[in-house]
């Protein structure tokens, strides 16, 4: 007996696209606040030392391959292009973030090229989760 495939109703995979694009970026986001948050250094600090700040960006690229790896997985089709969007995301807040350290240097410790190349490794990282469950 042949059976037709059932078709899913467009709504429900718009839902599933918004939502597998807004939970990789909270799982990115709060692996990365949890290194911010509990490294000391961060807080308070008017300078910051060269290991916190390679700390730093490494554990942002591996807060967005988490978040591109989930992405993906709760994606039902077409997952790269939804970790694109989330990668996307990333780009607009690191721009965001440029800026913000631009208008208000002192109350930012990390130097500004950290803030540059930050969000371009973790939109890196991001691909490769994502394409690593994609795959």
């Amino acid at each position: 007996m042949n059976e037709l495939p059932v078709k899913r109703e467009s709504s429900e995979i718009k839902m599933s696209s918004v939502l597998a694009v807004v939970v990789g970026f909270i799982v990115y986001n709060t692996v990365r606040m949890v290194y911010k948050l509990g490294y000391s250094e961060f807080s308070g600090a008017t300078t910051v030392s060269d290991n916190a700040i390679l700390g730093s960006v490494v554990w942002d690229m591996g807060a967005a391959f988490a978040g591109g790896y989930i992405c993906a997985w709760i994606a039902q089709q077409q997952r790269m292009k939804h970790v694109g969007m989330l990668c996307m995301i990333i780009f607009i807040i690191g721009v965001l973030s440029v800026v913000m350290a631009a208008n208000a240097p002192t109350q930012v410790p990390e130097p500004l090229w950290v803030r540059i190349v930050g969000p371009m490794t973790s939109m890196a990282a991001a691909a490769a989760g994502g394409y690593l469950r994609a795959r």
